[in-house]
């Protein structure tokens, strides 16, 4: 079961984007509609204006959207990954500093 606030169609985006804004948006479960309301998954206890209920709704997956998130390195040389990079397709070409190489 997940806490959800049950929001108006008509409001869902502005409630969606004050919750991301105010960091309390659930972002490992997926908004589900219910009739002519959405159900948002929340991290609060209390939204004013809104009803906040239990629910059970589908997992969110999470792609990974910036490599050095799952780059294996070491912490003190995290602060050197590259940050700008070329995509061609699937593939990233990153140019890799040497204190890098060995863990290319």
């Amino acid at each position: 079961m997940v806490k959800c606030v049950r929001v108006p169609r008509k409001d869902g985006e502005s409630v969606r984007s004050m919750l991301v804004s105010e960091d309390l948006l659930d972002l490992d479960s997926k908004i589900r509609a219910d009739g002519d309301c959405l159900l948002i998954p929340v991290r609060c206890d209390h939204l004013e204006g809104y009803e906040i209920i239990d629910e059970d709704l589908e997992v969110q997956e999470h792609k990974v959207s910036d490599y050095t998130e799952i780059a294996q390195v070491p912490e003190d040389l995290k602060a050197i990954l590259p940050s700008s990079f070329d995509v061609v397709g699937d593939v990233a070409m990153i140019k890799i500093p040497d204190e890098l190489w060995d863990y290319r």
